[in-house]
């Protein structure tokens, strides 16, 4: 069984960086893997040929669900599942004798593309890290097994001058020769028959994919980890089919746990001066100071009911908080328009005054103020100008006008209600 793949520095990898094996899955690795997959093969218990991953819709669905897998370090079970089928050795005659037969496990077709995946990602960071002695040949690119049982032949009739156990190559077939005897096989099962019927099978297929194979739906926020992540953290989410992010999640259970930190700021490490862009996809270390990016916020804010919290400490270390049941960021389209109400806290409502207004940063200016907002404030949604900023500068302090205006930190955090 496949199980937590996460890859860790243990022993012959404590000396290396291993940080880029844990990356999310890209769509171009998962493009190549569907690349190489063989159509007119066999499948697993799942019924899904290869055929039907070929086409953007599927390497959508699969860029999701291995994602899905890789964070959560589980697979479904019919990925641990093989039917194993006997196929007759070219060259035997008795079709009576068992021994004249050996064994295949079919096995799913998109675990297998999950598995060329992770393969072939430690492959390439194996290469590229100098891990592999010379004498690992067979599995790496351009040093098969057929080419060293020829040099290594070659080797003792140089050596030893011994002419009776060398070799001829002409008793040997060719790679290509052998790949064509296994396909000429493989063309004769009647396994293999059940691609035809793979017109009638599409739409099941497709929809079984969609279910979220990996036992549960796909991650889309903090709030969906509260079941089984009993640790704050920074995790992988799914705000839509566009792709995943970084985010820290906030699950202590003084707070409810289930929240989506979106800004943090405390020491100043990361600068929040920032052009739309950089806003606009985010920037900063999810484990620190970081902004998680307005079109995610969008995208989160804009497919559910979501509430804000913002934490705030004074210049004088008083904590104060502000609750806003209503919380929607826009799409690009509408400058990332905020919508927020509801308050409730201790901090006082310094949101209220930014209701309705467009996003601002150092290179698009859409407040209503005759002068630029962003250059004493940082970018925020700003009025005229403002009754908050907590993007701005940390050393001259974050703006919450009710509360301090000098903050020296804060924590804005997002919860799904429904």
């Amino acid at each position: 069984m496949i199980s937590n793949v996460k890859f860790s520095a243990i022993r012959m990898f404590a000396a290396y960086d291993v940080t880029t094996l844990n990356d999310p899955i890209s769509r171009e690795e998962i493009i190549k893997a569907v690349e190489s997959a063989k159509v007119r093969t066999a499948t697993g218990f799942d019924k899904i040929p290869a055929e039907v991953l070929k086409n953007p819709t599927a390497v959508e669905l699969l860029f999701v669900i291995c994602n899905g897998c890789f964070e959560l370090g589980k697979v479904p079970e019919q990925w641990t599942t093989g039917i194993i089928n006997l196929i007759f050795k070219t060259g035997s005659d008795d079709r009576k004798n068992p021994m004249n037969y050996r064994g295949i496990t079919l096995v799913s077709v998109p675990s297998k593309i999950y598995c060329h995946v992770l393969n072939s990602r430690l492959n390439e960071w194996m290469e590229a890290n100098k891990t592999l002695c010379d004498e690992q040949n067979s599995f790496r690119e351009k040093r098969s097994c057929e080419e060293h049982i020829h040099t290594f032949n070659k080797r003792i009739c140089k050596h030893c001058s011994i002419t009776g156990i060398c070799l001829k190559e002409h008793h040997f077939k060719t790679v290509k020769e052998l790949k064509k005897d296994t396909q000429a096989i493989l063309n004769s099962l009647s396994v293999y028959k059940e691609v035809v019927k793979m017109n009638r099978q599409v739409t099941n297929d497709i929809k079984w994919i969609m279910k979220g194979i990996c036992g549960m739906s796909v991650v889309k926020d903090c709030t969906d980890f509260q079941k089984t992540k009993q640790k704050s953290g920074v995790y992988t989410i799914y705000p839509d089919k566009s792709g995943s992010v970084k985010a820290y999640c906030d699950m202590a259970p003084e707070t409810g746990g289930g929240w989506t930190i979106i800004q943090r700021r405390y020491d100043g490490s990361v600068n929040f001066q920032r052009t739309w862009s950089e806003y606009e996809n985010g920037f900063g270390n999810a484990n620190g100071e970081y902004w998680l990016g307005n079109k995610y916020i969008h995208r989160l804010t804009s497919s559910g009911t979501y509430e804000l919290k913002v934490v705030l400490i004074s210049s004088s270390k008083t904590k104060g908080f502000a609750l806003y049941k209503t919380f929607v960021v826009g799409d690009a389209a509408s400058k990332y328009t905020l919508t927020v109400g509801g308050y409730s806290g201790n901090a006082g409502d310094s949101l209220a005054y930014h209701n309705n207004m467009q996003f601002s940063t150092t290179d698009q200016d859409n407040d209503k103020s005759s002068s630029k907002c962003v250059t004493n404030f940082g970018p925020w949604w700003h009025n005229d100008c403002n009754k908050s900023g907590l993007n701005k500068k940390l050393s001259t302090g974050l703006y919450w006008f009710a509360f301090d205006q000098k903050c020296s930190k804060s924590v804005m955090m997002i919860r799904r209600i429904y």
